[in-house]
């Protein structure tokens, strides 16, 4: 295995690898200037990412590719409103760096009205080249189409990723930095092949077709925040304003709530002290 600016160059090998969407990304496109979301948006979860990957915040700003690869933890690529994390060894260590390092950055941007992420993560045999910019392989498309699936701001696991994962974690015992949870995601149905038929975007029934699948997700409650947390839709509401008629918008925030109110350990246990 060779390295290259601190991260391995992976050819033909299997790895743990994970799709993150950024949801929304349309819309603040089309309602700011570019300008402004390459110099405050971006600059700002480029300093999430680069905290994820390598455990420290940056000392500069705005950071270069070389910036997010010079770290021997996680393989990392980026394109548009999709960031690409996979793991740099086929090993225990390798996923447990991946999990950790998606879990991190869900929790750091979560709260954010303007990139929160969607992330799907899979396990396989895959082509990647960084040093040519080459992303192939099964598992990356398996990762994508299940983060499309997803009906909230989170991260699941296909079954191959959970089958590489340590039995006692997939068995419900929490042990860190597996910050993982088994979750009844809330995902996209149809009647034939599980995902919502759209056009322009949206459902082509007038109620949308949903489900639940137990699923091993990313559990990124596992970070400080004061006990009553409440995701904020926006710094000044807690709910959505009447002027928001996304309904998959409000949709996917609600199930976002839903996972906190419903996983968060620390809220509860603090919740149980309390007179």
């Amino acid at each position: 295995m060779e390295a290259s600016g601190g991260a391995s160059k992976l050819l033909y090998k299997n790895a743990m690898v994970a799709v993150c969407d950024i949801l929304g990304f349309k819309n603040v496109l089309k309602s700011s200037p570019l300008e402004e979301v390459v110099e405050e948006d971006f600059q700002i979860l480029s300093g999430a990412i680069y905290f994820c990957l390598h455990k420290k915040n940056p000392r500069q700003h705005p950071l270069t590719y070389h910036d997010f690869q010079s770290q021997g933890r996680v393989g990392f690529a980026w394109f548009s409103d999709t960031i690409l994390l996979y793991s740099l060894e086929d090993t225990e260590a390798g996923y447990m760096n991946l999990i950790e390092s998606a879990a991190w950055l869900l929790s750091l941007t979560i709260t954010s009205s303007n990139y929160q992420l969607r992330i799907g993560v899979s396990y396989g045999k895959v082509y990647i080249d960084p040093e040519n910019h080459l992303y192939l392989g099964q598992p990356i498309v398996d990762a994508f189409l299940l983060q499309e699936k997803q009906e909230w701001s989170g991260g699941a696991l296909t079954g191959s990723a959970e089958e590489r994962i340590p039995q006692e974690v997939r068995d419900g015992k929490f042990l860190a930095p597996w910050y993982l949870v088994k979750y009844p995601v809330p995902h996209k149905l149809t009647r034939k092949d599980g995902f919502t038929v759209l056009i322009n975007d949206q459902p082509t029934d007038t109620v949308p077709l949903l489900g639940r699948t137990p699923m091993m997700a990313l559990d990124w409650t596992n970070f400080f925040h004061p006990f009553g947390f409440n995701l904020y839709w926006s710094r000044e509401n807690h709910e959505p304003p009447p002027s928001e008629k996304r309904k998959d918008v409000i949709r996917k925030w609600r199930h976002t709530v839903e996972f906190h109110d419903k996983v968060c350990r620390s809220c509860k246990k603090v919740g149980k002290q309390r007179p």
